[in-house]
């Protein structure tokens, strides 16, 4: 197997944090791949899964079943390189998190396979090429912009509406500043009068107490990166702030987009950026943010990823001319790269954008936002589970006696668990230990019984 740095390099694999039990430090990008695995595999039933998504234990434990569903699911041509990629570095960060010791050798196959398929994207980015896939769900950056307008029109007659506040501000983020990568997704509105915390993994749009607006950047896939650099180097790393305000002359319009999000939120009051339509608020995930994007294109049949308006955004201002170093260099900054890596990985010589994908005369009709599905009644299962208990409360009654004769030692055990696990009982007498196999296992800091 070849040397993989992050765990053969001492400094590197000593600062990797081990020993969790739960999602809480994991980075989001990490615990959105471990939800989509939890959700196939409570689909499949294949393997026993915890009750909460939170939880991670059960990676390591079906750590191989995982693996396999990994390599025998994402591959070319249906899912492109990275994304294999991204699920194996995912998978191979959770173990090491769980016990960076015990999994250290069994991660290494995953960033090695990883690595490969790394090579296989930089073969793609020399072609300077969209792939297939990516050309069928292109959208140049002018037919962006007529998409946003044309939402901002239909906004500005139901400011009360939600769904095009939220699908304009979308547009309207990616379109009047350079677009960066996923950073809107779950970041938060701070209102302080000093600057936001930077010692947490939330980015954040700060509206400073002069009406300004600032982007915090806390955490992405290149900050920790930008850290190591800064301790490698010496200096003292401060993160990047993107100030809306401070115009790229000709190219950003940051004037606009602050109005545009002091309106956004006097009509939808929040505490996010993005926020679900339906969820009271709550932050956008990434598969809303995902499908807000096939919606907003559909009329041209175009389902677009945030990579993909990236790379609008980069071709459309790299290839006008008029655009001088500094401005490119001020436009990299923005998305958090360096103009060489918009070079190699965005401009690409198979887009045409001399014709408008998006005729003037047809837009109008063409864009419209479907109404909500009306609702369905499911099948409630607790109010079934009620009137069965009701109807037939006898017949209960006497099988909760029998069932308890039968297995009085084992419901007992699992009442004095529950007592110590929630803290009713702090510590349990002698004879209770030893009648039930009661052990303490202090690395998940709960009571457990050789009795389950």
């Amino acid at each position: 197997m070849s040397r993989v740095q992050k765990l053969d390099d001492p400094t590197i694999f000593k600062e990797i944090k081990t020993g969790m039990t739960s999602t809480s430090s994991l980075p989001g990008s990490n615990v959105q791949q471990m939800t989509v695995w939890f959700n196939h595999f409570k689909a499949t039933g294949e393997i026993k899964l915890p009750r909460s998504k939170t939880q991670i234990g059960w990676v390591g434990t079906h750590h191989k079943v995982i693996h396999k569903y990994l390599l025998d699911t994402y591959k070319p041509p249906k899912y492109q390189y990275s994304t294999l990629r991204f699920h194996l570095e995912a998978l191979a960060n959770i173990l090491l998190a769980i016990d960076k010791k015990k999994y250290k050798e069994i991660t290494r196959p995953m960033w090695n396979k990883a690595l490969e398929h790394q090579k296989d994207i930089d073969e793609q980015r020399k072609e300077n090429k969209l792939t297939d896939r990516e050309i069928e769900n292109f959208v140049c950056f002018q037919d962006i912009v007529k998409i946003r307008d044309e939402y901002h029109d239909r906004w500005a007659d139901k400011l009360k509406d939600k769904k095009l506040n939220m699908y304009h501000l979308i547009l309207a983020m990616n379109t009047y500043n350079p677009p960066m990568r996923l950073n809107l997704v779950g970041m938060e509105i701070w209102k302080g009068k000093k600057e936001p915390p930077d010692d947490v993994e939330t980015n954040y749009l700060w509206k400073k107490p002069d009406g300004n607006y600032e982007i915090a950047i806390n955490h992405d896939k290149i900050e920790n990166k930008r850290i190591a650099h800064a301790k490698k180097k010496g200096y003292k790393y401060k993160r990047q702030s993107i100030k809306l305000y401070e115009e790229i002359p000709g190219v950003t319009d940051g004037k606009r987009l602050q109005s545009i999000l002091d309106k956004s939120l006097k009509y939808f009051p929040r505490e996010y950026v993005l926020a679900g339509i339906r969820t009271h608020g709550s932050p956008m995930g990434k598969s809303s943010y995902d499908k807000a994007f096939e919606t907003i294109f559909e009329p041209i049949s175009k389902k677009p990823t945030q990579n993909l308006i990236r790379k609008s955004y980069v071709n459309h201002w790299y290839r006008l001319g008029a655009v001088n170093s500094k401005k490119l260099e001020a436009i990299a900054s923005r998305m958090r790269h360096s103009v060489s890596i918009a070079m190699l990985s965005y401009v690409k010589v198979n887009i045409d954008c001399d014709q408008p994908q998006v005729q003037d005369d047809i837009l109008p009709e063409k864009i419209s936002i479907k109404p909500p599905k009306k609702k369905t009644e499911y099948f409630n299962a607790a109010k079934y589970a009620k009137q069965y208990r009701l109807k037939h409360k006898e017949k209960i009654k006497v099988q909760r006696h029998d069932n308890y004769k039968k297995n009085k030692d084992r419901i007992l055990m699992k009442k004095v668990l529950w007592n110590l696990n929630h803290e009713s009982t702090t510590m349990p007498r002698k004879d209770t230990v030893a009648k039930y196999k009661l052990k303490y296992n202090p690395r998940e800091k709960r009571w457990e019984s050789d009795l389950e």
